[in-house]
């Protein structure tokens, strides 16, 4: 995986107890598996077991509820908890977006009649989770681009379904991310990159945990989010390492890989890059009310 000089063990805490960490297998969330496979765990003394889900929402519950430990989630998930008094908290960053980097894309059938926005009113969009960012983004775009979202209706797929659900017209189009996209690109075509309608740099995932193992484990919490944000250094600079770690965890054919998009990962935690999308979800009234950036942010 990384070379005999990076993987090279240092002088490390004693172990603690094993952290249960879940993470769904999407490039922007998969630094988690990165952190796994490169090493970055073990060397900070850290004893951890991943788990793969298939979205941020059952990763959230599980948090939530002590299941797991650390998850990762994206901040529409994380802002609701807030207002509703969940007590989990934001410990590190995840997957940023950036238009260069962008790894999610509003897609259609190759053959769609479908060119702009307002072709969409009066069908049906997949999304992977309906309280997200993507279907904030997706809501957001709609509107900027001239069709009123109301006449649109979401609807809740893994992203595996979603090709298949837009060739037997189940769905108009459907928000796509990498990995999965670049594996049934062939048969779609991108119509926008709505992320863009929240900005142009913004955080898409995060890392977070409950408000009791941070108490409980405040030194592990800081271990986990140093080894996090070298990890986070090392992934952005080393995209052929972590794409075989990436077809392992999402479990792709390889064969398929070769055009794939790839996430960037946020190295701190800025509240500047979770303010827009908190502002933006709140105006859609994706989160009850609006919830200042700081207030989910845990102090370690």
């Amino acid at each position: 995986m990384l070379g005999a000089a990076t993987v090279a063990p240092r002088a490390a805490a004693a172990q603690t107890a094993q952290i249960r960490i879940g993470a769904p297998a999407s490039d922007t969330f998969a630094i988690a598996f990165f952190a796994a496979d490169g090493g970055f765990y073990q060397r900070a003394g850290l004893d951890v077991a991943v788990t793969v889900f298939p979205g941020s929402g059952p990763v959230t519950s599980a948090v939530a509820s002590g299941a797991l430990d650390v998850g990762l989630t994206d901040l529409v998930q994380l802002g609701n908890a807030y207002n509703r008094g969940v007590p989990i908290s934001a410990i590190a960053g995840g997957g940023l977006y950036t238009p260069e980097d962008s790894t999610t894309e509003l897609c259609v059938g190759k053959n769609s009649t479908i060119r702009t926005a307002k072709d969409f009113e009066g069908q049906t969009l997949g999304v992977i989770t309906l309280a997200s960012i993507s279907a904030v983004a997706l809501r957001a775009w709609l509107t900027q681009h001239g069709a009123d979202a109301q006449k649109v209706k979401l609807v809740e797929m893994p992203f595996a379904e979603m090709a298949p659900a837009i060739a037997r017209g189940a769905v108009a189009g459907a928000y796509l991310a990498e990995p999965v996209m670049s594996q049934v690109l062939p048969e779609l075509r991108i119509i926008a990159s709505p992320y863009d309608a929240i900005g142009s740099h913004f955080l898409v995932s995060l890392w977070f945990s409950n408000h009791d193992w941070i108490a409980n484990n405040g030194d592990t919490a800081r271990r986990l989010v140093r080894a996090i944000g070298e990890a986070a250094r090392w992934a952005n600079a080393h995209r052929d390492l972590t794409l075989p770690m990436l077809v392992k965890y999402a479990k792709l054919d390889p064969d398929k890989t070769g055009g794939m998009r790839r996430a960037r990962y946020d190295t701190s935690l800025d509240p500047r890059l979770l303010q827009p999308v908190l502002d933006i979800a709140a105006s859609y009234h994706a989160l009850e009310k609006p919830v200042p950036a700081a207030a989910v942010i845990a102090r370690l």
